[in-house]
This record gives structure tokens, C-alpha cells and sequence, in this order.
């Protein structure tokens, strides 16, 4: 979602390196402008999704350690009852993390 156009994510910052991509250069926007504690919980789950993505078939090699590893981190059990309601779980929980980012990019504007 955040990788649309990671060149207007970069034009926000007044520093990064070429390899990094748009959460670590959303770390860095909100680090300049002393507002990531207020997000880092948000950021975090976003890099869980990712690690989550990256070791779950189909996209990569299956890793269930990685896998178990996430899942505890994120307070959920796996393998789960109900896949609908581990993709619910999550899909709230992203929702609630993007209305935080939200708030805080808010305050960016004032």
C-alpha cells in the first residue's frame, strides 16, 4: 500500500539510503518530526504483516516458525479455528494501526 510512489515518500525526508522502502522511510518522516512513539506500536504491526506475508505460502516458502513466531507477537493463536477470523483479526487490527497514522500525520499538517 505505502510503496505506490516511495519517490514522494522520499522527497518528505531529509535523509535516507536508496534500499529503504516506504515503512522504514515513514519511520524516518515521523522521526524527523518527533512523532514516532506515538506510532511505533502502529509501524510495528506493519512490519509483522509483511514478515507474516513473507514466510506464508503461497507467496514465499512456507516457514511455521516464522510463522508461530508473528502470530504469538500479534496476540493470535495459529494455526487458527476459523481462518475468517484470523483475516478479520488482522484486518481490524491494520485498520485500527492506519486511523492512528492517521492522527499523527494530522498533526504533521498543523
Amino acid at each position: 500500500m505505502l510503496d505506490i510512489d516511495i519517490e514522494a515518500l522520499r522527497r518528505l525526508v531529509s535523509e535516507y539510503k536508496e534500499n529503504w522502502k516506504s515503512i522504514r522511510l515513514v519511520k524516518q518522516l515521523l522521526k524527523e518530526r518527533r512523532l514516532l512513539d506515538e506510532v511505533r506500536d502502529a509501524i510495528e504491526l506493519w512490519k509483522d504483516l509483511v514478515r507474516l506475508r513473507d514466510c506464508s505460502y503461497p507467496y514465499h516458502r512456507a516457514s511455521e516458525r516464522g510463522i508461530l513466531e508473528i502470530m504469538s507477537r500479534l496476540g493470535l493463536k495459529y494455526p487458527p479455528i476459523r481462518w475468517e477470523g484470523l483475516y478479520s483479526s488482522l484486518f481490524r487490527k491494520f485498520v485500527s494501526s492506519l486511523g492512528r497514522f492517521r492522527e499523527v500525520l494530522l498533526k504533521i499538517l498543523e
